[in-house]
């Protein structure tokens, strides 16, 4: 997305840290200060009660809504004797107004029209008959005139005050309370409440950052409460101009680079300093749908006034957004060094040393180097994308016990075969290596075929191991060449389950007894490339650390069988074969059982 040129934070919006840090260095005098904070409390109570009566009055009318409903339902109950009472009190209201007010006026509407006929015969007389007509009539046309004039007010004199109520209450809600401050002894604006002038101030404080702050003859801010309309509240952007304008300084329009709200400097020249920004995201945008590209940063163009020495060569503002936040960390294997070691001594998990070093776990020798950070660049950028991508769902491998067959016999009588799904993702990536990845959905495309083996049953095996402590176990020793050596016992150190036989890389390895393969593959934790056979009734051997392997899972091997070639892959620090012997979930010691 293009950035664009802003006016300033927004209104009200108050910042910490620095623009408090400002507003203490010119505090005014205790007595300013307790005026300020009378009239701000005296502004907010005065807000907190005007609150209140609204909603107090808001309460009034939902009971007296709730009290006329109620009321009208009771008179829907009520009985025709209770209507017809009802009904005589509306002829009597009326019979009322009748006498009261209808039949007055209408009396002195036809006296009105008999003086007029009398007033007629008198003009017609002369001018004796006309001073007799006059005298005669204008007091009883001026009681008259009273009489109607005085019932009329009683009438129309509640609606006049209602109507007046509701005329002052409407003017009086479209009024806004306000701030008006006054700064080095001119009237500056108005803002809604005091946090409003501490931003501006602070953000006043930010632009001046490359001179010597003009202190104004009259830092001490004034604040009065006052009736204002909102087109007449400034923006703290506006408020920071004029503050810049008081203080003395020389000033120019120019754009301010903004990162994280902190200042990096201004230039005349913002749309050259807009196309370098959108340059640096345009360069990431691979314009896929629902691509989002974005700085990691807050950055923000704002367009102002600003101090003549804040204004600096853009060349200067790009050779800072260039650097680099944190520089890159290289780390020199040593004697006895391992992986996790490695992770333990800088202090970080284990998934972010091998995520920097995808090798380090297969290849990791004396002297060589393994990269502890990257180097991260000041102004990073960050890119979301939604991915669709297919993946395989490996199948799953079910035994069937044939006692028709003796053991040791195997066949395959299913194939298995590898599953799909579609698994949709949104992954996120900062300057290009990817940080995060959300699953979205995941559909399963073609269902994984379980594989079935027939495994022979009808003959227990004969060399299952004793607890004697002697070699006669059945088992040969399983590393080829010239044997190798015992580098390391079962429980050597804490963990470790079998016995490590060390010899030169791809040195063959045999299978130590006769079975089924049930695992060989490559896991990305500790053995690296291994095999496990099954040999009946819950005796297992394993095979780690190799470099190749030469069998599949659900494969039968003989005794002495080569199934792999010696390595130091997984958690290894030198070519050797990690031995095992699991008996019904129990580890025993190789070297009790070999012959």
């Amino acid at each position: 997305m293009a950035l664009k040129f802003v006016r300033g934070q927004g209104d009200g919006q108050a910042e910490s840290g620095e623009g408090q840090k400002a507003d203490n260095t010119h505090s005014p005098d205790n007595k300013s200060k307790w005026l300020v904070n009378y009239k701000d409390r005296l502004y907010r109570l005065s807000y907190y009660t005007g609150v209140q009566l609204m909603r107090f009055g808001k309460r009034i009318r939902r009971h007296a809504v709730a009290a006329v409903l109620d009321a009208q339902d009771w008179l829907l109950e009520q009985s025709a004797e209770t209507r017809e009472r009802a009904a005589y009190a509306r002829i009597s209201l009326r019979r009322t107004l009748e006498q009261e007010f209808f039949s007055p006026v209408r009396a002195f509407r036809a006296r009105v029209k008999e003086l007029r006929a009398e007033y007629d015969s008198a003009k017609s007389q002369g001018g004796d008959q006309m001073e007799s007509f006059l005298a005669a009539t204008s007091q009883e046309l001026w009681a008259e005139t009273r009489k109607v004039l005085g019932i009329t007010f009683n009438y129309v004199a509640p609606l006049g005050a209602a109507a007046l109520l509701f005329v002052t209450i409407t003017t009086v809600n479209s009024f806004s309370f306000g701030l008006k401050v006054e700064y080095n002894s001119k009237v500056v604006g108005y803002v809604r409440s005091e946090a409003d002038f501490e931003v501006a101030q602070a953000e006043m404080k930010k632009r001046i950052i490359y001179e010597d702050y003009i202190q104004p003859e009259d830092a001490v801010p004034r604040f009065t409460m006052a009736i204002v309309n909102d087109k007449d509240i400034i923006s703290t952007n506006d408020l920071t101009d004029r503050l810049i304008e008081s203080s003395g300084n020389e000033l120019q329009e120019a754009y301010g680079l903004y990162i994280d709200n902190q200042f990096m400097g201004a230039t005349t020249d913002g749309d050259s300093l807009l196309e370098n920004l959108n340059a640096r995201l345009e360069e990431y945008s691979t314009g896929a749908k629902d691509e989002k590209v974005s700085f990691v940063k807050d950055v923000q163009v704002r367009e102002g006034l600003y101090p003549l020495t804040s204004i600096v060569d853009l060349r200067n503002i790009e050779s800072e957004l260039d650097k680099d936040e944190s520089e890159e960390r290289i780390y020199t294997v040593q004697k006895g060094d391992a992986p996790t070691l490695i992770a333990q001594k800088y202090d970080m998990r284990y998934s972010d040393l091998k995520e920097l070093n995808p090798e380090i776990e297969t290849e990791l020798f004396v002297g060589q180097e393994v990269l502890i950070s990257r180097s991260v660049p000041f102004l990073g950028v960050q890119v979301t994308k939604t991915v669709t991508e297919t993946e395989d769902i490996p199948y799953e491998i079910e035994q069937v016990t044939d006692n028709s067959y003796n053991e040791g016999f195997t066949k395959v009588s299913v194939k298995g075969q590898t599953g799909e799904k579609e698994v949709t993702s949104q992954i996120t990536y900062v300057d290009g290596v990817e940080t995060e990845r959300i699953v979205l959905d995941s559909r399963v495309v073609k269902e994984p075929v379980t594989q079935k083996v027939i495994v022979g049953g009808n003959k227990p095996l004969s060399y299952i191991p004793t607890s004697g402590g002697t070699n006669n176990g059945g088992f040969i020793w399983p590393v080829g060449g010239n044997g190798g050596y015992v580098s390391c016992r079962i429980w050597g150190y804490s963990g470790h389950t079998g016995v490590d036989i060390a010899s030169q890389p791809g040195t063959p390895i045999y299978a130590a007894a006769a079975g089924q393969v049930v695992t060989a593959q490559y896991w990305g934790g500790a053995y690296g490339h291994y095999v496990k056979i099954s040999h009946g009734n819950g005796l297992y051997t394993l095979y780690a650390h190799n470099s190749k392997l030469y069998v599949n899972p659900g494969d039968y091997v003989e005794q002495g069988q080569l199934i792999a070639a010696m390595g130091r892959t997984g958690r290894a620090t030198g070519n050797h074969c990690h031995f095992e012997i699991i008996n019904n979930g129990r580890y025993l010691d190789p070297l009790q059982y070999v012959g």
